[in-house]
């Protein structure tokens, strides 16, 4: 448990139907379990996935994971194991002129702005024919992956359950919006990360609230310092490794991790940065991940003679993530609309504190454990919270 959030790696069974609760827990349950980040090493992502898997194993289910693996053979299966799990890994397919599933994914494409969908849901059926004997099918993401699980149980009368998370606004296709709602109606149990997203779910999709459960994102191990780490040494250190890569010398380090794109509120920490320096704060800001406005927030910078105080760091390596989060006297989640940043978490795991806006799912959380502090979700709320942070 770090400060007030828990590694739950019994979420599935909290949202379990009560006909397999009935056989007195887990053992011996079947569970196809659908993820795109079980093999990726995307900060925290690909170990919590995998780590769950494993952990549901040790307690008594037979996991089967299928999950996307680009060393495999485009349009092929791979199975195998994974200690107690057992893989299926896959790669869909490229388009083919002579192939009819690649011209309906191009469409569906077009339309749904989602590619290879008709080869996944090829996939996914593959494996439940194959795997008749599966009780229960659980999908990570609603959209696509989460609707073509949908699709496949009902075909199969299984029962499945889908985690309400993976869309940060409901700015998108009309289409896709419909198919959201349709996977999360009809899923057996849904899994929303946050109170944020429960809303969602209720108010915006219709979903029965006697089949949602909110529990939270769990935390990887591997964002957690080892038993018995001195934090603040690590965190000393840390910023020792920083200063040295970027130069920086100011008194105060700001840190955001996230991709640079619309929706993020990226743009408006430099103008906070800006009205920091008027105030006399001498703070520095590391910008760490990419997207379509790195350009557009270059010039930004540069405009407002901030050169010397803002560091864009690209994306981290995933094994530097926690040394960055460390490093940095407060971490800044700007974001109009998220979910649940795991990025928060994981710097509270290393002592960091976090500045979120009321648009973050889990920013409330955050403020109950004393870890966090949530302002509004406007630009003027946004510049002046920092500012309040550093003098407090």
């Amino acid at each position: 448990q770090i400060g007030g959030f828990q590694h739950p790696p019994r979420r599935l069974l909290l949202t379990m139907p009560s006909a397999y609760l009935a056989r007195g827990g887990a053992g011996g349950m079947r569970l196809g379990f659908f993820s795109t980040e079980y093999l990726r090493k995307r900060p925290g992502m690909a170990e919590s996935d995998r780590e769950l898997c494993h952990e549901l194993a040790r307690i008594g289910y037979d996991v089967r994971a299928v999950v996307e693996d680009r060393s495999v053979a485009r349009g092929s299966v791979v199975v195998g194991h994974d200690g107690p799990v057992l893989l299926w890994r896959y790669q869909a397919p490229r388009f083919q002129v002579l192939r009819p599933r690649t011209y309906a994914d191009k469409l569906v494409k077009t339309v749904l702005g989602s590619p290879r969908v008709a080869a996944l849901l090829a996939i996914y059926g593959r494996f439940v024919r194959e795997n008749p004997d599966v009780d229960l099918l659980q999908a990570e993401m609603p959209f696509p992956h989460g609707a073509l699980v949908g699709m496949v149980a009902r075909r199969n009368r299984k029962p499945f359950v889908v985690s309400a998370r993976g869309w940060e606004s409901l700015r998108m296709p009309w289409l896709r919006l419909r198919t959201i709602g349709w996977t999360l109606r009809r899923a057996t149990g849904v899994r929303p990360n946050s109170p944020f997203m429960e809303k969602l779910a209720l108010e915006n999709f219709g979903v029965d609230p006697r089949r949602v459960r909110v529990i939270p994102t769990n935390l990887s191990r591997e964002s957690c310092l080892p038993s018995g780490t001195d934090v603040q040494e690590y965190r000393r250190a840390s910023r020792a490794m920083l200063r040295s890569r970027t130069g920086f010398s100011h008194g105060f380090l700001l840190a955001t991790m996230s991709r640079l794109v619309p929706g993020k509120g990226i743009d408006d920490l430099v103008v906070a940065l800006r009205q920091l320096k008027a105030f006399g704060v001498d703070a520095g800001l590391i910008l760490c991940g990419d997207g379509v406005l790195r350009a557009t927030l270059q010039t930004a910078v540069g405009e407002l003679g901030l050169a010397r105080d803002v560091h864009f760091a690209g994306w981290i390596p995933h094994g530097d993530t926690r040394s960055m989060l460390a490093a940095a006297d407060l971490l800044l989640v700007p974001s109009l609309v998220d979910s649940a940043p795991r990025v928060a978490i994981e710097a509270a795991a290393v002592g960091t504190p976090s500045v979120l806006t009321s648009g973050v799912g889990c920013a409330s959380w955050m403020a109950e454990a004393g870890i966090g502090r949530v302002v509004g979700d406007g630009t003027r709320d946004r510049s002046t919270a920092p500012q309040s942070d550093i003098e407090g």
